[in-house]
């Protein structure tokens, strides 16, 4: 028998590229266009070439091995996976028509027990007035989330948009990753040094031109819409509060960094508070060219008479009283002078603190060789009595205060007609006051047989219910000082003491109170099983479905064999 060789003529060689590379380029170009399909919020051209590269790889395919395309589509597995093919492209097409159909009407559903990514009826109501009023101020949130936080940020941007569409686009929000550049969190570093982490918000309000107000912003460490949402209504909420202080002959001055200087306290009030601060004479503030005025309207506005070595002209102290008469808001702080009178010490100004505020500094200075604080002109401070709400605050806070080289005050039992006098700080019993200021100039501290003995008042608070004002003196200038002010770690709270008169004053904190907030109403309610229901689940979940999934297969691929098997 002779071997028989295959016909095979020149043109019948094989294809320079195999065609089993079609079929992997068509592959690709699959993938390609499912990436940009459910990745994008566009359909770009490059899911349109991932479309076409699969279908010219394809087509190649055909035309490079038609045999094999034509075995492929008259064949078993084409037969029996064709429907299964068919069914599965049909069902792609529609979950992709949905989806889209679905984004493009920003139709959402919040399917979580707690609604945790739409926002409650009352955020929702908080944050529609809020975008409703013309004067509220653009807000920004900025989210600090890095790989870690990849699926948290999917789950919050659909919460996020619902504060943009609820607050008519004046709230708006951005995603920035620490991991990819660590120096992004110091940029939104806050003047008192506190720095947002990763996983944090940052919500400030947008000023002109875009840039954000960092020093008043609030940083969210619990992402919840209770949380965002109160953030928001603090930062727009911040007032118009405003610290004028009197420009004297030797007071302290607020850009003086120096240990006598209140620098420390100027940025507190500018940069934690956002308030307004400024210093000048009376002619300053009532000159017609005045940047500021004790006459303007504002939420708040309270004068600082930071110390004075001389008496106030009867004159320039009328415009002092005029503003304190008509509801004006004071803080004194008591200097001394070894000449006579200081400002706060003078006739004329305690006359008109005594008869109006039942409050009246007295000449002379306070000495405790018992005190703690090492010096009997520095007295340590504890004793903080409850019925003021400044002395209350620092009552809870723990600590103590040092008065440099201090006045007693004087609180008149009797205090005039609707006005409420009582005492911040009072020093320890072994003080007394010693009105001989030429013997302690000459060295002499011994108590004389006419000094008044602890415990003293040495700070003191007024208001007058009908009028409104209120009016704070400590008897030291010392009180709010750059030294003072870097004890605070001690324990020390000189400088609390002052900002918090100065809040008490202007009535910011029930300014602060008043600003709206949400409450969570949604209580968590755990969904509980027995363990028979459990049982059940289980039997479904991981038996029945899976199963009977597996059987539904076997009987579609039994069905069709015997159809093959008895076919002629």
């Amino acid at each position: 028998m002779e071997e028989q060789t295959p016909n095979t003529t020149p043109d019948m060689e094989e294809p320079f590229i195999p065609p089993w590379i079609m079929l992997v380029l068509a592959a690709v170009g699959l993938v390609i266009f499912f990436i940009v399909l459910f990745t994008q919020a566009e359909f770009t051209l490059i899911g349109w070439g991932g479309l076409g590269l699969m279908v010219l790889s394809l087509v190649a395919w055909v035309l490079m091995a038609p045999e094999q395309a034509g075995r492929f589509f008259s064949g078993r597995t084409f037969r029996f996976g064709g429907t299964a093919l068919l069914v599965t492209v049909i069902l792609l097409v529609a979950m992709v028509a949905l989806y889209t159909l679905i984004r493009a009407r920003s139709w959402r559903f919040d399917l979580t027990q707690t609604d945790q990514y739409t926002l409650t009826d009352a955020a929702r109501d908080a944050i529609t007035t809020y975008g409703a009023d013309p004067t509220s101020p653009s807000i920004k949130i900025v989210a600090f989330y890095g790989l870690g936080q990849a699926g948290r940020r999917d789950r919050d941007t659909v919460l996020f948009d619902d504060y943009v569409t609820s607050s008519a686009n004046k709230i708006s929000y951005e995603f920035l990753d620490p991991d990819r550049n660590p120096l992004v969190l110091d940029e939104y570093t806050k003047p008192d040094g506190t720095k947002p982490g990763t996983g944090q918000l940052v919500v400030a309000k947008v000023g002109e031109g875009g840039a954000l107000d960092i020093a008043n912003s609030e940083i969210v460490d619990v992402i919840t819409q209770e949380e965002i949402t109160n953030a928001i209504l603090r930062v727009s909420s911040s007032g118009d509060f405003r610290a004028y202080f009197l420009d004297v002959k030797d007071g302290l001055k607020l850009d003086d960094d120096g240990g006598s200087g209140l620098s420390a306290l100027n940025n507190v009030l500018k940069d934690r508070l956002n308030w307004k601060t400024t210093q000048a004479t009376l002619f300053g503030f009532s000159s017609p060219e005045a940047e500021f005025k004790l006459t303007d309207t504002a939420d708040g506005i309270v004068l600082v008479i930071p110390g004075g070595t001389e008496p106030l002209p009867d004159d320039q102290l009328k415009q002092i009283t005029d503003y304190v008469d008509k509801g004006g808001d004071l803080i004194v702080l008591a200097d001394l002078s070894q000449e006579g009178d200081s400002l706060a010490t003078a006739p004329n100004f305690s006359t008109y603190l005594f008869d109006h505020f039942g409050l009246r500094v007295n000449n002379d200075v306070v000495l405790d060789l018992a005190s703690s604080g090492g010096n009997a002109f520095m007295p340590l401070v504890t004793d903080f009595p409850l019925q003021n709400p400044i002395s209350a605050t620092l009552a809870q806070f723990g600590g103590a205060m040092l008065f440099p080289v201090t006045h007693t005050i004087e609180v008149n039992s009797t205090t005039p007609e609707n006005v409420n006098a009582m005492a911040i700080a009072r020093t320890s019993s072994a003080s007394f006051a010693k009105t001989d200021i030429d013997a302690l100039v000459r060295g002499d501290t011994n108590k004389g047989e006419d000094d008044k003995t602890g415990p003293l008042i040495v700070a003191a608070a007024a208001e007058n219910t009908e009028t409104g004002a209120r009016v704070v003196v400590f008897g030291s200038t010392g009180i709010a000082t750059n030294d003072m002010a870097q004890l605070s770690g001690s324990n020390i709270n000189n400088l609390t003491a002052m900002w918090i008169s100065m809040i008490w004053t202007t009535k910011y904190d029930e300014f602060a109170g008043e600003i709206p907030r949400v409450e969570d109403l949604q209580d968590t309610v755990p969904l509980l099983a027995s363990p028979s229901e459990l049982s059940n689940i289980n039997l479904v979940t991981i038996i029945l479905v899976p199963l009977g999934m597996l059987a539904i297969g076997v009987f579609v691929w039994w069905s069709n064999r015997e159809r093959e098997t008895t076919r002629p």
